[in-house]
């Protein structure tokens, strides 16, 4: 069976809550993770957060990566990316540098994109520019 990670190129092994698993609290990981069954509470990860098409999800995930393909109410913030494949079901807000929306995933909700932090350069501004921003406010 192909895991949600292989779905969109992502080859890792990830820890697993299976279909029949119920799960309510707080989780915390540095390593991926698949919820197949049913979660509600809150993820935070260094790593990859995986939403398979069977799991039903109720949370706000902070992720490197999250890739949702079930059912999905809550916010995301994803240091990296975001994917909502074509068996999403999303109601929530999404805050990412990049996103990959598949054409019939259903997402409800906002999407506010974020400077990728190798782009940003708080330095390349003269002292001129800063100073005419700073009078704008």
């Amino acid at each position: 069976m192909q895991t949600v990670l292989a779905n969109v190129g992502i080859e890792h092994t990830p820890h697993k809550i299976g279909r029949n698993v119920s799960v309510k609290g707080k989780l915390k990981l540095e390593e991926p993770i698949s919820i197949e069954g049913f979660f509600k509470g809150t993820i935070k990860s260094t790593s990859i957060v995986a939403i398979a098409e069977s799991a039903e999800v109720t949370a706000n995930i902070e992720a490197d990566i999250v890739i949702v393909a079930g059912k999905l109410e809550g916010d995301i913030l994803a240091d990296n990316q975001v994917f909502l494949l074509d068996t999403c079901r999303m109601k929530g807000s999404i805050r990412t540098s990049r996103i990959s929306i598949a054409d019939n995933a259903v997402f409800e909700g906002e999407c506010q994109m974020l400077s990728s932090p190798e782009e940003v350069d708080i330095f390349s501004y003269t002292v001129e520019q800063l100073s005419n921003n700073l009078k704008r406010l």
